[in-house]
């Protein structure tokens, strides 16, 4: 068990609203939060189906469950851990129809993301023009994927660009326009195909 600096424990026993820690590796954020698991759940009378504690990896989700069962014993299982993209892929699936979303649903990892990527770039109707002088596919495939993630990461869909792109033009230069506007209209294509296939990348779950 812990032993709590004066700061943690403010962390642990504070229950007044929300909370952002803001902490570099290392120093027990994790910890700290498992710690306030247990304060809530033992001293706060909080029932554990309440809890929701989500982490980045599969591996630090399953060590935190081992750490709150050695604190909690048989009331950590009610507490619900687990990592985000798969607790995002369940809330994503329970509400699919909502989102447009038909039939089962699943993720693409990078290598279907790219090929599926190259496939939408082959059926653009005209063809990309700007966008088609990098000298390879694979440099195109590339470097569309990584602006969709951003854009994604940004909470931007393609049109939420499109108006943005639109409202800066006269601040861009002409090529730089133009290639926005192509990489815009590629991320269009590449979310309307995947849709009705029931298809996902992980910038959908962050």
């Amino acid at each position: 068990m812990m032993v709590p600096t004066d700061e943690q424990r403010r962390c642990i026993e504070y229950t007044d609203g929300p909370l952002i820690i803001v902490a570099g590796a290392g120093t027990g954020k994790t910890t700290t939060l498992i710690e306030k698991i247990v304060h809530l759940v033992n001293k706060k009378c909080v029932h554990p189906s309440r809890i929701l504690a989500v982490t980045y990896t599969v591996k630090a989700a399953g060590e935190m469950e081992n750490k709150l069962r050695e604190r909690l014993g048989d009331k950590a299982c009610g507490v619900f851990v687990d990592n985000f993209h798969s607790f995002c892929f369940m809330v994503v699936s329970e509400h699919r129809a909502t989102l447009g979303l038909s039939g089962e649903i699943r993720i693409m990892e990078d290598t279907e993301k790219s090929v599926f990527m190259a496939d939408v770039i082959r059926a653009l109707s005209p063809p990309l023009q700007v966008l088609s002088t990098f000298p390879r596919v694979y440099d195109r495939v590339g470097q569309l994927c990584g602006f969709i993630g951003k854009a994604k990461s940004y909470l931007f869909g393609p049109d939420e660009l499109a108006q943005r792109l639109e409202e800066t033009k006269d601040r861009l230069e002409k090529k730089e326009y133009l290639e926005l506007a192509e990489a815009i209209r590629v991320f269009l294509e590449y979310e309307k195909r995947k849709k009705p296939l029931g298809l996902l990348d992980f910038g959908d779950l962050e």
